[in-house]
């Protein structure tokens, strides 16, 4: 019948639209790039509330920018909702499992909450998907101080020498050794 063969349509117009529904069109995309950047100066600025507001609205327009939960997440680390830090670091690398900042941040704050497992893991992931020199030399800084809880001094100076290897600046490394 018409009316069967209606329904049919129909139902073949949803299943195509239903994956159409979550896609990102260009426009998306351009626009949660803008409101990232946006947020990035506001929270440059100080102003995080508005910032945190330009990234939720980035990663709504577009969910599959990492970048917007990354820079959501460090704002929320910043006003200590670990929580929300770290949920928000897990869905930036749950878009891109290469974003090394994001694995160094949640590896910082797994290793914070004792999770060390995890936070090596996580700061293993970010040495591996970067040749940045800070990155590496926070990485390595964090393992000494792994190393160093868990009762391992030689690993732990072996860490810190990396870390100031990489960056002879790094201050921290020097102290902790």
């Amino acid at each position: 019948s018409i009316r069967t063969g209606l329904t049919g349509v129909a139902v073949l117009v949803a299943l195509a639209n239903a994956g159409c529904s979550d896609a990102v069109t260009p426009r998306d995309h351009a626009s949660a790039q803008i409101l990232v950047a946006t947020g990035v100066r506001l929270a440059e600025a100080g102003d995080l509330d508005s910032a945190a507001a330009q990234f939720v609205r980035a990663a709504e327009l577009d969910p599959t920018n990492a970048d917007a939960h990354y820079r959501l997440a460090m704002v929320r680390e910043y006003e200590s909702d670990l929580a929300a830090a770290v949920a928000g670091y897990e869905r930036a690398l749950a878009q891109d499992s290469t974003h090394a900042p994001a694995h160094l941040n949640v590896g910082q704050l797994y290793g914070r909450q004792g999770e060390y497992e995890i936070a090596f893991e996580h700061l293993e992931a970010a040495l591996r998907h970067t040749q940045e020199q800070e990155i590496r030399a926070v990485c390595h800084y964090c393992f000494g101080m792994i190393w160093g809880i868990r009762g391992d001094a030689s690993q732990a100076a072996d860490a810190y020498g990396q870390a100031i290897q990489l960056d002879s600046t790094f201050a921290r490394a020097y102290v902790a050794r």
